[in-house]
């Protein structure tokens, strides 16, 4: 059983008028310069091109800007939308830093893993997405 992020919006539908207006030129936002490593398979930038459409859907109101970290709850600080699927990039789930950073660190070390199976083991019940993704490379 496939446990991809289900959010609360057809994200199909909300990539297809995100492309249509960045497309148009309806929208101001760009790609980010920044540099960003490949994850999940995908490269770097097809993590900066999801991103971009992340912040086109957001200032289109298409999805709602990320208030609660769907991991732990938390509702302060920065919240960012995460995909593990950047082919399909507004597939995503919101999520705070604390929780980001232990999701995308999880390979670097055992230390990072060990971080990121102690958020798993605190905040999931076996139904939760991030609970099905893997602790450790390989």
């Amino acid at each position: 059983m496939e446990y991809a992020i289900q959010p609360p919006w057809d994200d199909q539908a909300v990539e297809s008028a995100v492309d249509q207006a960045i497309a148009s030129g309806r929208s101001k936002i760009k790609v980010s310069r920044m540099k960003i490593g490949p994850y999940n398979g995908f490269t770097g930038d097809q993590r900066l091109i999801a991103d971009r459409k992340i912040k086109v859907a957001i200032e289109m109101a298409l999805i709602p800007v990320a208030t609660e970290c769907s991991i732990c709850g938390e509702t302060n600080g920065r919240m960012d939308y995460h995909a593990e699927n950047y082919g399909r990039p507004l597939q995503v789930a919101a999520i705070c830093s604390k929780c980001h950073l232990a999701l995308h660190n999880r390979f670097r070390s055992p230390g990072f893993a060990a971080s990121w199976k102690k958020r798993v083991d605190a905040y999931g019940d076996g139904s939760k997405w991030f609970e099905h993704i893997a602790v450790r490379a390989g």
